[in-house]
Formats: structure tokens, sequence, C-alpha cells
């Protein structure tokens, strides 16, 4: 658990209603030790690393156990990157929507009207979606096979643009970017057009973008390296913690997830130097889903999802102040979390256990609001 910095306690309350604890819980822990009993030993630990770090490759985060949750969710508000903050872009019909992929390895996309808290529309985008991200005129999906434009107001595909496997999207308010394998792809926002690539001597497993760099994880060296983003060339390296994968800006420090620690690397992106390293709780005791597996800035806090004990079915959404670098929130969850969409005030993320639910987390009061109501039912597998 993080170190006691003199603070009171804070309480954890579940993100899911009392009525169903005991059934879900009851559940859960008869399929682990279904799961551990059909798992067996444990494999040795680098074959499980490079096992890993070959499906984190283009930021997938799954379970390697068959029927338990690893869910492949990736979420975004439709909102333009200048600086952290609640910009959001507008729909022909006025309103903003906050996208999120649900599923398990092939859930829809669904489009949520934050203002009525509910699920308005969902769409099919293929096999194996991985991330998504939106410009003022399209939501990207990115995919183990291709990139697909999908249009914001009639939430329907309206082009395959790209074939070949896109990982980790950022967009920085001019061009969008992928990682792609071993480089990054400057995109056009409207089209999907390439307008450039930046070679990389590493495999990705992260991105994100300031003003001048782009950011890129590499898991294998524990460190985050910067590019200029015309030459290519590489302008800093910063060691960090063990698998980074996850990153999220804060409009000043760039904010890293360490699979396979369980902590964040706050990085001053100006002086390329770790400031701090958070920890989040206990490091995982299973190697076969890292955490924190998403990380997204929402006002002064920085969120990240979280799986220490898998068995215990322990998820847990834990929020850190900006400012001070401590653990300000932990709301917990029985089932596995997806990634998390912002509109830049609240927060919203996926959760699959005997269905999928998206949960609305209040950003100001760090406390969950509830589930969001679909518009029809979602899928139940």
């Amino acid at each position: 658990m993080p170190e006691d910095d003199g603070t009171a306690e804070l309480d954890t309350p579940e993100l899911d209603t009392p009525e169903l604890d005991t059934a879900l819980r009851e559940r859960l822990v008869r399929f682990a030790d279904e799961a551990r009993s059909a798992l067996g030993p444990l494999p040795p630990a680098q074959r499980v690393r490079d096992d890993v770090r070959r499906r984190r490759r283009h930021r997938i985060t799954t379970s390697s156990l068959t029927g338990l949750a690893a869910v492949v969710v990736a979420v975004v508000a439709i909102a333009i990157w200048r600086a952290p903050g609640p910009d959001v872009v507008l729909g022909q019909d006025d309103h903003p929507a906050v996208w999120l992929l649900a599923g398990w390895g092939d859930g829809p996309l669904l489009k949520i009207d934050p203002a009525r808290n509910r699920i308005v529309a969902t769409v099919d985008v293929g096999p194996s979606p991985q991330q998504v991200v939106a410009t003022p005129t399209a939501v990207w999906v990115s995919s183990e096979s291709d990139l697909r434009r999908v249009d914001p107001d009639t939430a329907t595909v309206s082009a395959v643009v790209r074939s070949g496997p896109v990982g980790d999207l950022a967009y920085d308010g001019t061009d969008l970017w992928g990682l792609g394998d071993r480089r990054v792809l400057r995109l056009d926002p409207s089209t999907g057009a390439v307008r450039g690539t930046l070679p990389l001597t590493f495999e990705p497993s992260g991105l994100v973008v300031t003003a001048g760099r782009v950011w890129v994880a590499d898991f294998r060296h524990n460190s985050v390296v910067a590019l200029d983003p015309v030459s290519g060339l590489v302008t800093a390296t910063v060691a960090v913690g063990e698998f980074p994968t996850a990153m999220s800006f804060d409009g000043h420090d760039l904010w890293i997830g360490n699979g396979l620690a369980n902590t964040l690397s706050q990085v001053d992106p100006t002086t390329a130097r770790t400031v701090r390293t958070v920890s989040l709780g206990d490091r995982p005791d299973h190697p076969f889903t890292g955490v924190p597996s998403t990380v997204q800035v929402v006002g002064s806090t920085v969120w990240a999802v979280t799986l220490p004990h898998w068995l215990d079915g322990g998820w847990s959404l834990v929020g850190v102040d900006l400012a001070t670098g401590k653990v300000v929130a932990t709301l917990g969850a029985p089932g596995p979390l997806g990634m998390i969409a912002t509109d830049g005030r609240d927060l919203w993320l996926p959760r699959r256990l005997l269905g999928y639910t998206v949960i609305h987390v209040d950003g100001a009061s760090r406390t969950t609001v509830g589930d969001v109501v679909a518009m029809s039912p979602l899928p139940s597998s």
C-alpha cells in the first residue's frame, strides 16, 4: 500500500450496487477457484513477461486465462487536446459525446450523452479493437488489423483507411498520431492519410504528445523516449518504473503507469527528469495483466485502473492528487474495469462482470454517480 503520510485513512466505496455484491463475489470466487485449478503452476517469470510484452505491444490489456476478464477496452472523450481542460468538440446536434470501447476483444464502440447519462448509440467496429481517440471531425478506432474512421454524428464506420496493426492513438489539435510496428505514424486527423513516420529502434508500448515532443514508452528498457515530431530524432530518454505502458499528460507533467510495479512515474518533460514515483498499492502478484492498465488526468486528479490481486477480483480506480502526489480516492469493483473516458470534468469507464456496465464517476467529488443507462441492452458476453 502507499506509504503513510500521516493523513486519515480513506474509505473505499464500491463501484457496484450493494445488493449485487454477494452474488457477484460468490460467483467470482468460484470462477477464480476453477481458473486456479485449470492454470496449474505458473510458468517461469521471464517467459511470462515475454508473453505479456508481446501482447502489450499494441496496448491490449488482456488476461491470458480463457474466460476470466480481461477486458479489451479503450475510451476517449471527444475533446481537442491543447492543454488539460474541459474543451469539448460538439457534434451537429451541439451535444458533446463521450466514446468508449467496451467488450471482450470484440466489443462495440459506445456513444454516451453525458448530460442525460445515457448510451445513445453503439457501433460495430470490427474484430480486435484496441483504442479510440476523437478529432473535431472523426472518431478513430485502432486495431490489430486496421484503423477505422467513425462519423461522430451518424455513429457509423465511414472508412477503413489503413491496413496493418495500429496501437495507441493521440491527437494534439493538429495531427493524429498512432503507434505502428517500431514506428510512430503521423496522420491527417480528418482522413487518416499518412503525413509522415518517425522510426523507432525499440518496440513501443505507450504514446502521448506534448508541445513540441512525441513521447513513446519503451517497456524493454523501462523508460520513456522523447522524439522531435518533425525529424524523429531522440531528444531525451527518461528512466521510469518497470514495464511502462499507460501514459497521460496534465499540461505540465507526464504521468506514466508502470505495469509490473503498480506505480505512477511523474515526469517533467521540460527537464526530462522523474519528479516522483507514486505507489498505487501492492505490487501485482500476477504477471498476466499489467497494472495500472490505464492512466488519465481529469481536473486536479490523475486516475489509474489497477488490479494487484487478480484472484480476489480486486480491481480499483485510484485517484492521485496532481499537486501532492498522494492517493486521495480508491473506488473498488469486483469486475474488470476498462480504460477511462472523460469530458474534462467527469469520468466514464466500462466494467465487465456477468455482462457489461458503464460507470460514471464525478471528477470533483471523486465519488461514483452511478451506472449509465443503455438505450438498448448491451451484449451479455
